[in-house]
């Protein structure tokens, strides 16, 4: 697995955002979702939403909705996968992961 910094998807998906005031060139939030996950895929990095709301000032919640449409046939039908970030620890006692940090990454259409 490879770990790729912040600033080198910024760079790579041409960000920090900036807000237009030009609608033709407004981009909607699912774009920019969709394109920060198809750099991250090149460079085969994992994205927490903590990490893609850091990029987008998006909240993670309207994040997971964007995946979640991202799936869907209309909006591309990637294949979004999610798992568990590496670093989390398990309790010795419990034997129970924590809730912690889900990662995520898209694949092109299936």
């Amino acid at each position: 697995m490879h770990r790729i910094s912040l600033q080198v998807i910024q760079r790579i998906a041409g960000y920090p955002r900036r807000r237009w005031h030009d609608r033709e060139t407004m981009r909607t939030q699912l774009e920019t979702v969709r394109d920060i996950m198809l750099s991250a895929a090149e460079c085969d990095a994992w994205l927490t939403l903590t990490e893609i709301s850091r990029m987008t000032c998006y909240g993670e919640a309207s994040i997971s909705a964007q995946l979640r449409h991202l799936r869907k046939p209309v909006f591309g039908g990637f294949c979004v996968e999610k798992r568990r970030r590496e670093d989390e620890e398990t309790d010795v006692n419990s034997g129970i992961t924590p809730p912690g940090k889900w990662e995520y990454r898209i694949a092109s259409a299936a």
